[in-house]
Formats: C-alpha cells, sequence, structure tokens
C-alpha cells in the first residue's frame, strides 16, 4: 500500500511540476550551474554552509557571575533573567563560582527564520511564530556548556512586533543528534509544543527606555525556543508547488514559503522525481510569497514569487537571479 501511495504521489507532483512550463537551458562554461541533475537521496546541504554563515544574524552576548547570576537586558528589546545558584556543570552540581557567559540569538521576523533555516513548523502542522530564541550558557574561559537546574528557571522577555496575542504557547526547537555543528544546516530541526501548554504571559511597560509588550519566557530548558501558535486549520487547504531553471537543483537550492499576513515561514520539500518543490496543507486562497536560496560555487542566488492568492493544485515559477549576501540579507528583511 506504501509503495502504491508513493507512487501515486509521485505521478502528481511529476504532472504539476511539468505543467505550463517548458524552458531553454542556459549553458556556463567550467561552472557548477551546468549540473542539472538532482539527487535523489538527502542533499549534502554542507554546501551552504558560506551562505548560512554570512546570513546569520548578530549574536547577542554578556558575561555575569556564575553563582549570583544576573539580569541582563540587551541594546535590543530582549532581556534574560538568569537566578542565583541556577546554572548546573557537567558533572550535575551547581556552578557557584567563577564567570559566565550567556550568548542569545533572537529571531523575530520572517526574513530572520529564513536567514537561519528555522522554519516554523511542529512536523506538518504550520505555526504562527511571535519570536525564537537561542541560548546557551557556558564558562566564560573553558567553553564547558552549562545546562538549567530543574527547580529553577530562567526568565526571557521580549517585544512583540506586530499585535499583541494571548494565546502562543512555549514550543523547544528539536535538533539532529549529535547537535550540527558550526554553519551546518540542521535538517532534522522541528518544533515541539513543550508539556506545559499554558498560554505565554504578556506583559506591557517599558524597556530600554521605549514603552512596549511582548511576551515572557519562564523556562528550565536552553538552546531552540519558540514562542508560537499552530494557524488555524483551513477547510480547503491544497499542495503547492514550486519549479526553478534547470541549473537549479536541490542540490544548490533551498525553497521557503512564506505567509504574507502572518508570521509563517514553511521549508518547501524537493522531490528529485519531478525536478520541483512542494508543500501541502496551504490554505487556497492565503496570500504567499516563494523564496528561493542558492549557493553555486562561489556565487549566491536569489529568488521571488509573489502569490496573491494559492489556487488548487498549482505550480509556481521562480527566477533566481545572482545577488551578494548583502543584497539577500536586504530582500530577507523586507518579507
Amino acid at each position: 500500500m506504501k509503495k502504491i501511495i508513493s507512487i501515486a504521489l509521485s505521478s502528481l507532483l511529476l504532472m504539476a511540476c511539468n505543467k505550463e512550463f517548458s524552458e531553454q537551458f542556459n549553458t556556463y562554461n567550467n561552472n557548477e550551474l551546468n549540473d542539472t541533475v538532482w539527487t535523489a537521496g538527502k542533499p549534502n546541504l554542507d554546501k551552504f554552509a558560506d551562505l548560512a554563515k554570512g546570513l546569520t544574524p548578530l549574536t547577542f552576548g554578556e558575561s555575569f557571575d556564575a553563582g549570583n547570576g544576573d539580569t541582563i537586558n540587551f541594546n535590543e528589546p530582549i532581556s534574560i533573567e538568569i537566578p542565583k545558584g541556577s546554572l548546573i556543570n557537567n558533572t550535575g552540581r551547581i556552578q557557584d563560582t567563577g564567570r559566565a557567559r550567556v550568548e542569545l540569538l533572537w529571531l523575530r521576523k520572517k526574513g530572520d527564520f529564513i536567514k537561519c533555516f528555522k522554519a516554523t513548523t511542529s512536523g506538518e502542522s504550520i505555526l504562527e511564530s511571535a519570536g525564537e530564541v537561542f541560548v546557551r550558557m557556558y564558562h566564560y574561559y573553558s567553553g564547558q556548556e552549562y545546562a538549567i537546574h530543574n527547580s529553577s528557571a530562567i526568565t526571557i522577555k521580549f517585544r512583540e512586533n506586530y499585535t499583541l496575542k494571548n494565546n502562543l504557547q512555549l514550543f523547544q526547537g528539536k535538533e539532529s543528534n549529535p547537535i550540527a555543528a558550526g554553519n551546518r544546516i540542521d535538517t532534522a530541526h522541528t518544533w515541539n509544543r513543550c508539556a506545559d501548554t499554558s498560554f505565554l504571559p504578556t506583559w506591557q511597560g517599558l524597556m530600554n527606555g521605549a514603552n512596549m509588550y511582548g511576551y515572557t519566557i519562564r523556562t528550565n530548558q536552553l538552546r531552540w525556543l519558540g514562542a508560537s501558535r499552530f494557524i488555524e486549520k483551513s477547510a480547503n487547504t491544497t499542495n503547492l508547488y514550486s519549479v526553478l531553471p534547470q541549473n537549479f537543483t536541490n542540490k544548490n537550492t533551498l525553497v521557503f514559503l512564506v505567509f504574507k499576513n502572518i508570521q509563517s515561514v514553511v521549508a518547501m520539500t524537493p522531490d528529485a522525481a519531478s525536478k520541483c518543490f512542494w508543500t501541502k496543507n496551504i490554505p487556497v486562497g492565503a496570500a504567499v510569497k516563494l523564496v528561493s536560496l542558492s549557493q553555486i560555487g562561489t556565487s549566491f542566488y536569489y529568488g521571488e514569487k509573489e502569490i496573491s492568492a494559492v489556487a488548487n493544485g498549482t505550480a509556481y515559477k521562480i527566477e533566481p537571479a545572482k545577488k551578494t549576501i548583502a543584497e539577500i540579507i536586504t530582500a530577507l528583511n523586507n518579507l
């Protein structure tokens, strides 16, 4: 039965992705652009290391006394409170002396999610996210990673950039094992809702001298944390397909679907048989934008396709153009 379903799905993808599109293949002398072969296995995303490194937003960092803890207000509207005696070292004991360092990466907009290749999805479900935070703590000199004691909790407060929502929940990022190091893209990453499903507290008041509002995360977990909610399920959803010129394959290209009216980003799945990218459960009529990122050799490419209203079972074509890292960052900031 699984084989029959797989064949049927491949046939649907092939029909959808080949429909309406014919193109001329462009050749480039001594250039990786000449490779038009899609890999049937999992693509080696290590090729995107230079692109990933160039796109990663700045990380905030601050040192503090490991035993006493601290409340740290960063230059951006985000803060973290680390209680006294909350850090534990790799022996399981409370770290009550020495200097520690906290590093925090805050993803607040749709373009940020793409820069760090962190889609707002939990398995096959789409999330709307007010922000994603990566936080780690370690010994200032040795680099030894710390954890938070089960009886304690850190508190993170950050600003909402749009309309305040009262029904967000805490999600934790599930990572590869072992964890992807350096600038490698973690293909196994997804978001899992935490066991405590209560809504995140909201706040309104002064931060960094300005009146604003936002959310409070209180947890004893580190690394990837998200303030999100499942989007409302539509009665009428569809598969959406994306095709690109033949020079752009699943070995050198990633494609994302970005919702226009909510903070949601979906990483589209490559299909080697039909040479397209696709995703499912997209509401018919939704306003979205398709975004492609490519690294071919030492060159970078960026493409967009605006869709005012998603049609049922339709394939849309993206035409990437060669861009600098700075130009790609500007485009992502404007999503």
